[in-house]
């Protein structure tokens, strides 16, 4: 019975992935993960994550919520949830996060993160 029960356990699970730290991490297929990154709304420092044709992942809101830092209320980080649906163990796939600046037109940086599917 919790055979049948863990596919179901597993993608109900929220996992944090910490965007600033590293730029490759290991996730499960199925499975929900939020990623946190550095953020500065009130400077135009905005991240999206976002996914190409190449990458399995689904983003339901590219740019997530913004979490106050309770000490610098002018800082904080982005918590954006993803999911990998199609994902296959033993592959790798990524998002992108872009920052974009409401003064530029085109992104000012672009982070690649990888994702190994286990």
């Amino acid at each position: 019975m919790l055979a049948l029960l863990m596919p179901f356990i597993l993608s109900s699970l929220a996992r944090i992935i910490d965007v600033d730290a590293a730029s490759s991490f290991d996730i499960i297929p199925n499975a929900n993960y939020s990623a946190e990154i550095s953020s500065n709304p009130s400077a135009g420092i905005v991240w999206a994550m976002i996914s190409d044709y190449g990458s399995k992942m689904t983003i339901p809101d590219s740019h997530g919520e913004f979490y106050v830092n309770s000490t610098d209320n002018t800082k904080g980080f982005q918590k954006i949830e993803f999911e990998c649906k199609n994902c296959v163990s033993g592959e790798e796939t990524y998002a992108l996060f872009v920052l974009k600046r409401p003064w530029k037109n085109d992104a000012s940086l672009v982070r690649k993160i990888t994702f190994n599917v286990i």
